[in-house]
């Protein structure tokens, strides 16, 4: 096992359409190359105030998503299109999770500024 799965590391996803759509959120791919072996199911998500929620990870063809589980997840915190995520990898295949608003605030605000 690599020395750097003993730190933590962190990845963000910005949430597209297509998550809503599909039921599933994608992880990104350096991180699925350097953690996707160390990963198994379920993955844990914890939120900052510290509730659990379990999801189903899938791989295949070397790419991973969060499938079953995300929907849920999704709409309990109202995470839609345009929400920024914080995904900090502990180990053990739990996940901490950090959901901000700020991009979709931020591009809704560019928006209306050039009307």
């Amino acid at each position: 096992m690599a020395s750097h799965l003993h730190q933590p590391h962190h990845f963000f996803k910005v949430v597209l359409e297509d998550a809503a759509r599909s039921g599933k959120l994608g992880i990104p791919a350096k991180f699925a190359r350097d953690y996707g072996d160390s990963l198994s199911n379920p993955v844990f998500i914890k939120v900052p105030s510290g509730k659990i929620w379990e999801l189903e990870l899938v791989k295949c063809g070397g790419k991973m998503w969060f499938r079953n589980g995300w929907l849920n997840f999704a709409k309990h915190y109202s995470v839609e299109p345009g929400h920024f995520l914080v995904l900090r990898y502990e180990g053990g295949s739990h996940f901490h999770v950090i959901i901000s608003i700020e991009l979709q605030r931020r591009s809704n605000i560019q928006m209306l500024s050039k009307k």
